[in-house]
């Protein structure tokens, strides 16, 4: 909780959260430093001379050194050549030791070589301008390397942290849009899924049969509104403002989804066997989504009148959740979208089970997850 930070912590974050607020207040230091530096030594009288001015002139492009780290820093290497060609430099080094800095870590990766250059060109020239020969150029040559050299490779790791950390919030980007699209698929796939059939089994007996008709319609909003509910949570979600996956339905839910189905005519049916208790809400939302997708699987590639079986298997250390069905084979009236068994193969995997499909030996299909009743 922010609460319980400490002030320079909160300060800190408040401003990370405010770049530019962040980035003027340090032009301002650097301009105080510079100021400082410069007028050291120096009578109160003479204190504001060429050297100060040149340092408060330097402090004013870093304030702009996150979106146009390039710019500023030529901004300052050139007040910094002015200064040093007549007023001297020292006022504006800590604000060229800023934007030698900022321009390797915001900057393209072209311009920390350059920044290098301007730092030595600018360590160098001046002595020569001012007449100095022999060892001392030496000394500002050595004192430039070093001194790019310590900023380059700060500023190197900086831009390595902040690239690691844009990467992390990247791939939780994907992972969340993954887990998102996997939820949809599910809930609208197999609730579309079960609409079309009911729909179409309703135009077929509605001529002879109307009261069946009236059966299968109330199957078709009863199939609608669960897939409202799913949505609405899935939506719930998306508008919390600290985000986070929601627990969904799980095991408990698999004997309502199941009786849904045989409502609306098709022949499935559920057995529990051992001892139902509590499991991780990701590894019960795994198996109710497993149940799911079998039982849309069974829709599209048996056809509606297959008989199928669900079992939940509540073993010692496991929850094993299998879908299967009697076998044959009708053209599937509904598209199949070829990524169902991917997702699921990944959601079971973040869960810490796994998950197995393929045909059974006496014909037919069967869907198997092996679940973890405990966080993995």
């Amino acid at each position: 909780m922010s609460e319980d930070r400490w002030p320079a912590e909160r300060a800190v974050a408040a401003l990370r959260a405010r770049p530019v607020v962040a980035d003027a207040l340090l032009a301002a230091v650097v301009a105080l430093v510079g100021v400082v530096v410069a007028g050291r030594g120096h009578s109160p009288e003479h204190f504001w001379n060429g050297s100060t001015v040149a340092g408060v002139a330097a402090s004013v492009p870093p304030a702009a050194r996150r979106r146009w780290p390039f710019a500023a820093a030529l901004a300052v290497a050139v007040v910094g050549l002015v200064g040093g060609f007549t007023v001297g430099v020292i006022g504006a080094a800590p604000a060229i030791l800023v934007a030698a800095y900022s321009v390797v870590v915001h900057g393209p990766r072209w311009a920390g070589p350059a920044m290098a250059g301007v730092m030595l060109l600018g360590s160098v020239v001046p002595v020569v301008g001012a007449g100095f020969r022999g060892p001392v150029v030496g000394v500002a040559a050595v004192v430039a390397v070093l001194a790019a050299a310590c900023v380059w490779l700060v500023a190197a790791l900086r831009r390595a942290v902040l690239g690691t950390r844009r990467q992390e919030v990247r791939l939780g980007v994907l992972a969340e849009r993954s887990r998102l699209s996997a939820e949809v698929h599910d809930v609208v796939a197999h609730s579309l899924t079960g609409i079309v059939v009911q729909a179409d089994g309703g135009r077929l007996v509605a001529p002879r049969d109307p009261e069946r008709a009236a059966v299968v319609l109330e199957g078709i909003a009863e199939t609608g509104r669960a897939a409202l509910d799913e949505v609405r949570g899935l939506l719930a979600v998306l508008a919390e403002p600290e985000g986070g996956p929601a627990d969904g339905p799980g095991p408990a839910d698999v004997p309502t989804l199941v009786e849904r189905e045989r409502a609306a005519g098709r022949p499935v049916t559920c057995e529990t066997r051992g001892s139902p208790g509590p499991v991780a809400p990701s590894a019960g939302l795994a198996a109710y989504r497993v149940v799911q997708e079998g039982l849309t699987n069974v829709v599209k590639h048996a056809g509606p009148a297959v008989g199928t079986l669900v079992v939940l298997s509540w073993e010692l250390d496991r929850l094993v959740v299998e879908v299967r069905d009697d076998g044959g084979y009708v053209p599937a009236r509904v598209p199949a979208g070829g990524r169902g068994l991917t997702g699921l193969r990944d959601r079971v995997s973040r869960a810490g089970g796994e998950l197995e499909a393929g045909p059974r030996p006496d014909g037919g299909f069967a869907l198997t997850a092996r679940l973890p009743r405990t966080p993995s």
